[in-house]
Parts: structure tokens; sequence; C-alpha cells
């Protein structure tokens, strides 16, 4: 299982979300038992979801997650307006989606943003297809504890391997509850941790470099 943090401290450990089995090993932290809504799913399972909730295949399973409350709406949003307005606007612009559905095997899952250069993007439209067919080349996930059990755990613990094994280049933990910002890198295949930023300073982080970034405005959202 890939741990909740790495590099974990005692602190962490102390921090961990309540509601959650907390074990630090080997200088990484894990969460346990989070259960599926239902075993053995099928794609009938994921389409009769309730709408209140966003649904997602993964390892076989049926995960319903709360839908985030407005503060990780409007943490969205901001991040979304300080990259979009500058990539969506070049000579090679990029195109972004929020929450759209991604296929890899039997893994259907729903990144709460994520971003592919125009170039690469071909959305042509194909019976049966509810997915974006193409990888993106940068995905988002704004976890959240809160409304419980909230997302931080599938997003770390159960999506991130997946999306290593699509081999998205750039791969984003942007956490308002641990005031993080986290940047992976799976272009190989293997999930790598870039960088980890902690404080409030305003960060240039690729894909999107020319974007500055003010994580102090976006916790505060």
């Amino acid at each position: 299982m890939f741990p909740y943090k790495q590099n974990a401290t005692y602190e962490d450990f102390k921090r961990a979300p309540s509601g959650w089995t907390a074990e630090l090993i080997d200088g990484n932290l894990y969460l346990r038992h989070l259960e599926p809504h239902k075993y053995d799913a099928t794609l009938s399972d994921l389409f009769s979801a309730p709408a209140e909730k966003v649904a997602e295949m993964l390892y076989g399973d049926l995960y319903l997650s709360t839908r985030p409350g407005p503060e990780s709406l409007l943490m969205r949003a901001k991040l979304f307006a300080s990259i979009g307005s500058l990539y969506q606007r070049r000579e090679d612009p990029w195109v972004f989606m929020s929450e759209p559905y991604l296929h890899h095997g039997g893994h259907y899952l729903v990144p709460d943003l994520c971003a592919w250069p125009r170039s690469s993007l071909c959305l042509t439209p194909r019976a049966h297809d509810f997915a974006v067919p193409q990888t993106p080349h940068w995905v988002c996930e704004l976890p959240y504890q809160r409304p419980y059990p909230g997302t931080d755990v599938l997003d770390r613990q159960f999506k991130l391997p997946i999306y290593a094994r699509m081999k998205i280049p750039h791969i984003w933990v942007l956490d308002a509850d641990w005031h993080e910002l986290d940047i992976y890198s799976a272009a190989d295949g293997h999930l790598e941790l870039v960088k980890s930023y902690k404080t409030g300073r305003p960060v240039r982080a690729e894909p999107f470099p020319d974007a500055v970034l003010d994580l102090a405005d976006l916790w505060d959202a």
C-alpha cells in the first residue's frame, strides 16, 4: 500500500486525521480501515451511484466520496484562476477540466483538476465513452478531511499509485489541512516526490512555471 505521507515525523503521526488507525512504518505514515462502498463493483454500480457523491472504481471496488465543501471548492477555483488565466491563452494553450472521469485498466478515477496541452487532446465523440481517452499531463488532487470521512486517504494511498501507472508526468497534491503542496512525477511509471512546499511563500512549479501560486491565499480559501 502506498503511504499516506512519505518521510513522516512523529508530529505528522500525532496530526493524523481522526477516525483512522494511524501507523508510522519505516518513516512513512499509513492510515487504515478505508472500506469501499461495494466490493467487486461493475460499471452499472458506478453509473447508479447517488448524484450527491463522487463515485470511483479503484482496484475493482466502488468508493463513494462526499462532495467537497465551499472552502475546498473556493481553493480549487483560486488555483484554476492562477494557472488557467495564463495557460489557456498561450500560443501553445492548455485545456483544463474539473472532475472528469479518467480510465486506466479497470480503474475509473475522478481527479479534482487535470490538464493537457491542447495539441495532445483529441475529444472525438465515441459511443459509450464517458471518460477522457487521453492521459492528462497534469493532475491535481485537493484532499480534504471535512466533511468526514473526506478524500485525503483515498487520494494519497489509493489514487496516487494509479496515476503513477498511468505515467502522468506531473501530479500535485494541494492539502489545506496539512498546509502542503506536494509535487510528484511519474513519467517513468514510478512515483517520485519532487518537492514539498510547507509554507505560505509564493511557488512556481512544473508544468506551469510562469504561474506564481500564493499558497497563503489558497490556504485561507
